[in-house]
């Protein structure tokens, strides 16, 4: 999609997904808009596994305060600390990819209207 080379795998995703002003080439800007409409489609697929995974560790730590195992004393302000830093990251998991696709629709826009 972007090739094989690794800069300039990294320059079409500085170009696309951060809004640089890189100067790419006419082969690069094909590869770019290829990758753009892949990114675009991608992006919600991605945050909602993403929010997934971090939803079925916090159940895991919500499960361990209220039905702590046996024999093991609960350690709470573990259980909490990492029930808050999950929670936030869900949170700002779909609001990163959102914004990631807004940015990518709109460089792909872009270069719809030259």
């Amino acid at each position: 999609m972007t090739g094989t080379d690794r800069g300039t795998k990294r320059r079409i995703a500085r170009v696309v997904l951060r809004g640089k002003h890189d100067p790419l080439s006419d082969e690069e800007r094909r590869r770019a808009a290829r990758y753009a409409a892949i990114v675009t489609l991608e992006a919600p697929y991605q945050a909602v596994q993403c929010v997934t995974l971090l939803a079925s560790i916090l159940v895991s730590e919500v499960g361990d305060i209220f039905w702590p195992p046996r024999g093991i004393e609960p350690h709470f302000l573990e259980s909490y600390l990492t029930i808050a830093v999950f929670a936030v990251l869900a949170v700002l998991t779909p609001i990163t990819a959102l914004r990631v696709r807004r940015r990518t629709r709109r460089w792909a826009a872009m270069r719809a209207a030259e």
